[in-house]
């Protein structure tokens, strides 16, 4: 009996490793996309809302949209439509 555990148990942990190895990979994979969908997402929204920014409410929100596009890891691109908003208001 103990011949054949340490024969089987090397095998099992192997394969179990593998397959928690291979689920948290998938995860990150998918994190990544939903990341960038969002990112995308947030991009879309700012760039459709920035120009029309009338009232505080309105900066407010395109404001948290940014910031939110920017924790997402966001480019200079919208950064710079921000300032401009920022300029103008």
């Amino acid at each position: 009996m103990k011949d054949i555990l340490i024969v089987v148990l090397p095998i099992i942990t192997s394969a179990v490793t593998g397959v928690v190895c291979w689920y948290i990979q998938k995860n990150i994979e998918f994190n990544k996309v939903e990341r960038q969908a969002l990112q995308l997402l947030m991009r879309d929204l700012f760039l459709n809302k920035y120009q029309d920014v009338e009232t505080k409410e309105d900066y407010d929100y395109i404001e948290k949209v940014y910031t939110t596009y920017t924790k997402l890891g966001g480019n200079g691109y919208v950064t710079k439509k921000f300032e401009e908003l920022q300029r103008r208001v």
